[in-house]
């Protein structure tokens, strides 16, 4: 069933400037996730709120990237604190939908690592996040699925990020490109089903390079317990009374008052 408790979207999140009730609410989707049975959160959404047109500003933890890294990184802490895996995306720069597929950022390394990318380096160094989602979008002319300097320089030789990174689905066009830049697990298309074989049996992709994405997605399913003993979890946690008591903390810790100083705003 679709049951679930409905707590505050990224940007109310945020908005709440309470890293402690962020913590706790990552605990309980964790266990909301391990209640249905899942092993993986696809969240939570680290990406900046860059223009209020944006159809998913909501999922973002809004323009701040200080702010947005302290409450997604107490997120995801309190979500692997239970045996579900945090999924950190939109990995990286991905500020608007429209166009989400084609849109190519033109960024400097300084801003994908200390803006637009401080949130995950936050979450990768300070929050444990065992999993990374890539963007849609190209940045300075290639897809981040397909991005060695994206996938590779940053997040593991300057980051240490030492899981697995998951494609967004069907955000890979160039199955090579993207095994080779770093993109472990292929999600929503069948490239990698399709095309690795023939791509190792020639040479194009080497047998050490596959030997590499495995090994990320078998360190991380043991460090989360999946291959040995992970507890079940709990279906009486899902939409539980302290849960609904926690999501009505929160939505009111989100909740934004303006004084409205000499008539400023158009309310009577």
């Amino acid at each position: 069933d679709g049951l679930a408790t409905s707590f505050p979207v990224g940007i109310g999140m945020a908005a709440m400037w309470d890293v402690d009730v962020a913590y706790r609410i990552g605990v309980a989707m964790g266990k909301e996730f391990r209640g249905k049975g899942k092993h993986q959160a696809l969240g939570p959404v680290l990406d900046l709120g860059r223009d209020p047109r944006n159809g998913r500003s909501a999922e973002s933890g809004g323009e701040d990237p200080y702010l947005d890294a302290q409450t997604t990184t107490a997120v995801v802490k309190g979500i692997q604190s239970t045996p579900t895996i945090a999924t950190i995306k939109h990995y990286n720069a991905n500020h608007r939908e429209n166009g989400r597929t084609t849109n190519n950022i033109i960024a400097s390394m300084r801003s994908l690592t200390e803006i637009n990318g401080l949130t995950f380096r936050t979450a990768v160094q300070e929050g444990g996040a065992f999993s990374v989602m890539n963007a849609y979008n190209l940045i300075n002319g290639e897809k981040c699925a397909e991005n060695p300097t994206v996938l590779t320089s940053i997040l593991r030789d300057y980051w240490g990020f030492p899981f697995y990174v998951v494609s967004d689905w069907g955000s890979i066009w160039d199955t090579k490109k993207a095994i080779t830049a770093g993109c472990d697990i292929e999600m929503g298309s069948t490239l990698y089903q399709n095309n690795l074989p023939t791509l190792v049996a020639n040479g194009q992709v080497t047998q050490a390079t596959i030997d590499q994405a495995v090994r990320r997605v078998l360190r991380t399913k043991l460090l989360a317990g999946m291959l040995d003993y992970q507890p079940d979890g709990d279906p009486n946690d899902v939409n539980s009374v302290a849960h609904q008591q926690l999501c009505l903390e929160a939505a009111r810790k989100s909740i934004v008052l303006l004084e409205n100083q000499d008539n400023i705003l158009p309310l009577s």
